[in-house]
């Protein structure tokens, strides 16, 4: 799907749109008679083994990639990757300098506990398309706010010294 527009993707929330498009080539290259199955008859054979409608992205999981790098480089391309890559450096880079200029040891704590759930989150988005949800999209939006507030005051606070 990359391959189709790889410097900006498909657009936000086409991966499970086209999901179907590039499930037939998989289907058809994966058959057994695959050299035998033409026309009427993979027409056929895909009737049976396609997902099924009611099945989509919001109430099961046939037509997603569980893997939302894969997801972002097909939706956004070069392009939205890049912008998410330097989003996470800047959230690291941040999230490290308020820990080098944060003087209460409760706020370091808070911190440290603030980039493990940003790289937990960040390994979990290998296996579990973290975006196409709700509550772990927020929880992704809620740590990166945490990440900048907490560095913001740290810094702010050692400035005050």
């Amino acid at each position: 799907m990359w391959r189709e527009s790889p410097l900006v993707g498909v657009g936000f929330d086409h991966y499970w749109t086209r999901f179907d498009k590039h499930r037939i080539l998989y289907v058809r290259s994966k058959h057994p008679n695959r050299a035998k199955l033409r026309g009427a008859d993979f027409e056929r054979y895909w009737r049976l083994n396609r997902p099924r409608p009611e099945k989509s992205r919001r109430t099961g999981d046939l037509d997603v990639a569980d893997n939302m790098y894969c997801t972002l480089l097909a939706e956004t391309g070069l392009a939205g990757v890049t912008g998410f890559l330097l989003l996470v450096l800047a959230m690291l880079r941040r999230g490290f300098n308020g820990l080098r200029h944060a003087v209460d040891p409760d706020h370091r704590t808070y911190l440290i506990i603030a980039l493990s759930i940003f790289v937990g989150l960040l390994v979990s988005m290998i296996g579990y398309d973290l975006f196409y949800w709700r509550t772990p999209f927020m929880l992704f939006s809620l740590v990166c706010g945490l990440i900048s507030a907490l560095s913001i005051s740290a810094t702010q606070a050692t400035a005050c010294q």
